[in-house]
């Protein structure tokens, strides 16, 4: 008898577990992201991850808040999501290769992202077509963009003189 109560409160537990589980995934949460950060299990305050991409996927439909004004890699936003900096710093993201932006965000979607700097020599927002799930390729992006600044770095030119013989 006690063995049964023991596997029917342990199951009741588990299924409350994974339906909060859910349901907060659903509603997304925070997730905080710095420079000394690692990516490993939560990104919480206390405990932040190390990379902009790695936060996204924890965050559900939630908030990814960067905590110090330092130096991280592009990534993409598969999933409505806001990005932000927390008050007080300025977050740069830089660009990847060569022709590849710093933000890069299907269609579709609903994406908020606030107080970034954009840098590299091919800085921007990338909108890529289609929704992650591949259908309608016409869908609509809802693009919230506010105090970003947008810095490109352009290589200087060298000229090259010969003297006449």
């Amino acid at each position: 008898m006690n063995t049964r109560n023991f596997a029917l409160n342990a199951l009741a537990t588990l299924t409350l577990i994974l339906a909060f589980a859910s349901v907060i995934q659903a509603q997304g949460i925070n997730a905080y992201v710095a420079e000394t950060g690692t990516d490993t299990l939560f990104c919480w305050q206390s405990a932040p991850c190390r990379t902009i991409d790695y936060a996204l996927g924890y965050t559900g439909n939630g908030e990814v808040v960067i905590l110090d004004s330092g130096r991280y890699q592009n990534f993409t936003v598969r999933h409505p999501a806001t990005v932000t900096a927390a008050p007080g710093v300025r977050p740069t993201i830089y660009a990847g290769a060569p022709g590849e932006p710093a933000i890069r965000v299907q269609n579709g979607l609903k994406v908020v992202l606030r107080g970034l700097k954009l840098a590299g020599s091919s800085s921007g927002i990338g909108i890529s077509n289609g929704l992650p799930d591949g259908s309608d390729s016409r869908a609509h992006l809802n693009l919230h963009v506010e105090d970003c600044v947008i810095h490109r770095r352009v290589a200087k030119a060298r000229k090259s003189f010969q003297r006449p013989v």
